[in-house]
């Protein structure tokens, strides 16, 4: 998923038309959410129960601000 989303970044940067800017952009907004998730969820597994909504909740407040 980490390899598509760097290809996909790649062809947006080379991508010559609005349309094509556009299109590109939301798959790579797509991917972008899905790695996040994936990520996210997996850092929630290690977590006791009571916690997993603050755990889920900062990371992705975190990886938001980072980004």
């Amino acid at each position: 998923m980490i390899t598509l989303d760097g290809i996909v970044i790649t062809v947006m940067m080379l991508a010559g038309s609005r349309e094509a800017v556009l299109i590109i952009g939301l798959v790579m907004n797509l991917l972008h959410g899905m790695t996040a998730g994936v990520y996210l969820t997996k850092l929630a597994l290690y977590v006791p129960q009571q916690k997993k909504c603050i755990v889920f909740g900062f990371g992705y407040g975190l990886g938001s601000i980072a980004t």
